[in-house]
């Protein structure tokens, strides 16, 4: 009789290189909005992202953005990216801001690390506009929370900019978070920068996520248009780790093995195979009576079939996301 293990590996199946072109695509990111708002906007595409507020009021504290993961967190999700917080890694994006049609109120605009998408432990860099300007805000800032409670902010040491690039490092040995800024996009270093010392100790010791996002700031976004741009997002260290889709059940017959899993919706998925649990060498997916179907459509339920009657007494399978 043989024997089928399958076997769910939730940390990167593709090599570095590509887990880190996959992540710059911005398709492969996943667009949140706390709460929902018919003037706030959002769009991905390969080389970009776009998030655009049209018009107002819209109350403060909303906010619309892009994260790594299609969950609440890592551990809940089905589809995206997250960092391990056991390994140092360093992040960095191009964002540019145009503020059009007269406008009023406060947008902020952010981008950085956490542990879920509601940002109750995360740390980050942000700038802030008043009525199209900094006169408020007239700097970069770190921004960071510890159990949805806020801290205080640090200020960077360098003049705000509706361009450039935005930094975050992190640095498991200590649980630091450095966040910086530069007004030249694509490079590797920030300008100015300001640590968030040892907070990820006080954090929940989840993996992390990236996100960006634009936001009606405290009193609030009153009118008028703006767009932010997000584009070459970059991993200047670390290797992001790809999340596996959840299996729900399993079954045998004839050979033939059938998997039930729960993925992101729309997602693509690879089946590998092997003879041992350190090595997975066949590349199942598209072989004779292999099969992976999202049913009902646009649902994140997959059934995944695969022959495997040729293969030896014992015989492991592992489903990964594959683009």
């Amino acid at each position: 009789m043989k024997k089928f293990r399958v076997l769910l590996v939730s940390g990167l199946f593709a090599l570095p290189a590509a887990a880190r072109a996959q992540i710059g695509d911005f398709t492969n990111w996943f667009v949140v909005q706390d709460p929902p708002n018919a003037r706030f906007s959002a769009a991905t595409a390969l080389g970009n992202a776009t998030l655009n507020a049209s018009g107002g009021p819209v109350t403060a504290g909303t906010d619309i953005g892009c994260q790594t993961i299609n969950g609440t967190n890592a551990a809940s999700s089905t589809n995206g990216y997250a960092f391990d917080p056991a390994t140092n890694f360093t992040i960095a994006i191009d964002y540019s801001l145009a503020l059009t049609n007269s406008p009023l109120g406060n947008l902020g605009l952010g981008f950085g690390i956490g542990e879920d998408k509601d940002g109750t432990n995360s740390a980050g860099v942000s700038i802030v506009t008043t009525n199209g300007g900094f006169s408020v805000y007239p700097s970069f800032v770190g921004a960071a929370r510890i159990n949805d409670t806020t801290q205080t902010p640090s200020l960077i040491a360098l003049p705000a900019s509706l361009s450039g690039s935005m930094f975050v490092t992190y640095t498991a040995s200590t649980g630091t978070v450095t966040v910086g800024a530069s007004y030249s996009p694509g490079v590797t270093k920030p300008a100015a920068s300001t640590n968030f010392t040892g907070i990820q100790n006080s954090w929940s010791g989840r993996d992390l996520i990236a996100s960006f996002f634009i936001r009606s700031q405290d009193p609030g976004w009153v009118g008028g248009n703006a767009q932010a741009v997000f584009s070459n997002f970059r991993i200047l260290s670390g290797t992001p780790v790809r999340i596996a889709p959840v299996v729900t059940s399993t079954s045998h017959s004839g050979g033939v093995h059938t998997i039930a899993f729960k993925g992101g919706i729309g997602g693509k998925y690879q089946i590998f195979g092997g003879s041992g649990l350190t090595s997975f060498p066949d590349n199942l997916t598209l072989s004779p009576g292999t099969s992976i179907v999202e049913t009902p459509a646009a649902s994140g339920l997959f059934q995944a079939t695969v022959d495997i009657s040729a293969k030896g007494p014992r015989y492991f399978l592992r489903i990964a996301s594959g683009d």
